[in-house]
């Protein structure tokens, strides 16, 4: 994450050379890029054109964003790519040859939140509109293109990610393109760029198989060409139910031998199939669950059945099978799955942090259970997925739920998933869980001590048998999880009070780390500060007070990092123009918690090194002490001084006038 942004940086000093017409070094900037910013500036682009002014009129927004006819064009794939976009935050955009945005695909909140900012949603994508840009370059050079931050020609799109891929007809013409976009520099650039890519080779096969499915009679070898793009298994049955055509994907699934003879190989698919039962009848299936014993070993398929018809005429079926396991696979990786952060991720040279660390990384090489132990926002997570990442699990799913964020009665069903019709409002064809998701992989849970106790009995099962039953289901899947659990309480005094059980806590307790809280890591609080400073400020150096990081040092930081970044961003906002953080820079509690700290170390000082503070009392001592030091702060300015002590401004000017050693300090502050 740290090369990547020092990455960007270095490409947004290149960029800001270029809009001011210095010499750009190429060797920082990609020529892809390089060469499109140079037209960017032929075609006089406005690099500083403000997004608001491209949002198209709000009837065209609503047109954007219905799906209808995308459905009817590219099939159930637009569902997939609306579901996606909905659970991992990102935006898909899919526009014309002529970079027309055609649809813009993202959950309601995401939209809601880039519209009122004017961000992605230009009617016009075009290189002489926009400036660089990832749609107009995959479609100019009709392939997968990245365009990162600040590589973008336009200045507000700054702090976005784009990957898109040109979308072909069944000719391989370009017909248009399709982007997905993100604000959040915590996904991987491998992630959206390998989205993009399989969703434009979907797209891609979703337009042929329609062009050719039209003239399904034409030639079988057509159908067979089909059916071996596809990811799927399948098989195509006449009006007579006799197997007319497969792929190879098919006999992988049932590991049948391709070279035992067609003969054969037919009448064992299709006697697969039959023990289905899903030729039977007249209604159409779509991906629904069945079991079948392979090789002696009973295996879970998703099975969709497709009649075809000639006119009204049915000439036949198309059958797909899946394996659910690769799907949950699959699913669970499209929906982020999969953990950010690594070792590398983890800053302080605080001895107990590091020994942490160590600790973890040895654990890491196991499959063992771990409990995490730490206040909030000590990076239990971040601990979490940097074990999964170092482990050789680091390939699977990274799971993650909070036990304390869902309601009791619905944590059964979250981790264990249920079956079609297990409950009201139960989805049609079932849900998996999260266990059988991270299977292969890691399931991490936080706030643990928040898990009921009936379900810890239950997970202890899961975790002793591998074995899970879905809600309002009687079979038993198999799993392989790592369970990483995370806890801020003390989980044995919890046992002592009967809020959580005994063998539960044996069972998942193999190993704990304990991550120490911010306050114990005082020598860590400036490298967190400078690490957050660098990632939130546009600017490449900021200068620091040194006070500000004396205030930082002296809080107490009940929220541990989570906090001190939050206070670091803020910070940042309000900085705007300025060069400089300062004290005032920070929320009026750490300055109100500086200032005590400063005022008691000053107190003792005074009455230790001077007799005749001795013969004064506390109060008078604090009170000379607080007004030296708002005067100082303040630079003699007697208003703002006055506003920090809580007092009128005349009433600190006449305590000045009968004190000369104040009265020097205002001298010396003006």
């Amino acid at each position: 994450m740290d090369k990547q942004r020092t990455k960007l940086k270095k490409i947004k000093e290149e960029w800001l050379k270029l809009i001011n017409g210095q010499t750009v070094d190429t060797s920082v900037v990609s020529p892809l890029i390089y060469e499109s910013w140079k037209r960017s500036m032929a075609y006089g682009v406005d690099p500083y054109t403000p997004l608001k002014k491209l949002i198209p009129p709000d009837e065209v927004i609503a047109n954007l964003t219905s799906c209808e006819d995308l459905l009817s064009e590219y099939g159930e794939i637009i569902k997939v790519i609306c579901e996606i976009a909905t659970e991992t935050g990102l935006i898909c955009r899919i526009t014309d040859r002529n970079l027309k945005a055609l649809k813009v695909i993202a959950s309601a909140d995401v939209l809601k939140q880039n519209f009122q900012k004017g961000n992605f949603f230009s009617a016009d994508a075009s290189e002489n509109v926009l400036g660089t840009n990832a749609l107009c370059l995959s479609i100019k050079e009709n392939k997968p293109v990245q365009v990162l931050g600040p590589e973008h020609f336009n200045y507000y799109f700054h702090e976005i990610n784009c990957s898109a891929a040109p979308i072909h007809n069944e000719k391989g013409e370009v017909i248009g393109a399709i982007n997905v976009s993100t604000n959040s520099f915590e996904k991987t650039d491998m992630q959206t760029m390998g989205l993009v890519i399989s969703l434009a080779k979907v797209l891609d096969n979703h337009l042929y198989i329609n062009k050719m499915l039209e003239d399904l009679t034409v030639h079988n070898a057509t159908l067979h060409k089909i059916m071996e793009c596809l990811p799927s298994g399948i098989i195509y049955f006449d009006e007579k139910k006799q197997v007319k055509n497969y792929n190879k994907k098919i006999l992988e699934l049932l590991r049948i031998d391709g070279d035992s003879g067609d003969d054969a190989v037919r009448k064992k698919i299709l006697r697969y199939i039959v023990n289905l039962g899903c030729l039977e009848g007249n209604k159409e299936i779509s991906n629904e669950e069945f079991l079948l014993k392979v090789e002696g070993k009973i295996e879970s398929f998703l099975v969709s059945n497709k009649k075809i018809f000639s006119g009204k005429e049915q000439k036949g079926n198309i059958v797909l099978v899946e394996n659910t396991d690769n799907v949950l696979k699959l699913h669970g990786s499209l929906r982020g799955n999969s953990a950010v952060y690594t070792f590398d991720n983890i800053i302080g040279d605080n001895p107990n942090l590091q020994l942490a660390k160590q600790l973890a990384q040895k654990v890491a090489k196991s499959s063992s259970a771990v409990i995490i132990y730490g206040e909030s926002g000590t990076g239990k997570e971040l601990f979490a997925q940097a074990i999964h990442n170092a482990s050789a699990r680091k390939n699977k799913p990274f799971v993650g739920i909070n036990c304390g964020a869902i309601p009791s009665e619905l944590i059964e069903s979250e981790l264990f998933g249920y079956e079609a019709g297990a409950f009201t409002g139960a989805l049609k064809g079932g849900k998996p869980g999260k266990l059988e998701i991270a299977s292969g992989g890691t399931l991490f849970l936080d706030e643990i001590e928040s898990m009921p106790l009936n379900l810890q009995i239950k997970l202890l099962r899961t975790l002793s048998i591998d074995r899970i039953t879905r809600v309002g289901g009687t079979r038993e899947i198999p799993i392989d999880i790592r369970l990483i659990s995370a806890t801020k309480k003390d989980l044995l005094k919890e046992v002592e009070k009967g809020n959580f059980r005994e063998d539960f806590y044996y069972r998942i307790n193999i190993f704990t780390l304990e991550l120490p809280p911010l306050r114990e890591r005082k020598n860590d609080i400036r490298t967190l500060a400078d690490y957050f400073i660098n990632s939130f400020s546009p600017l490449t150096n900021v200068q620091v007070d040194k006070i500000f990081y004396e205030a930082l040092t002296l809080y107490k930081w009940r929220g541990n990092i989570r906090e001190l970044r939050n206070v670091i961003e803020r910070a940042i906002l309000l900085l705007g123009n300025e060069k400089k953080l300062t004290l005032q820079h920070l929320p009026e509690y750490i300055q109100d918690a500086y200032l005590c700290a400063k005022l008691g170390n000053k107190i003792e000082t005074q009455r230790t090194l001077y007799k005749e503070n001795k013969e004064k009392g506390l109060m008078k001592i604090a009170e000379e002490l607080a007004i030296e030091i708002a005067l100082r702060e303040e630079k003699g300015n007697l208003s703002k001084a006055a506003r920090k002590l809580g007092i009128v401004r005349s009433t600190l000017y006449q305590k000045i006038k009968e004190n000369k050693r104040l009265e020097s300090v205002l001298k010396s502050n003006k």
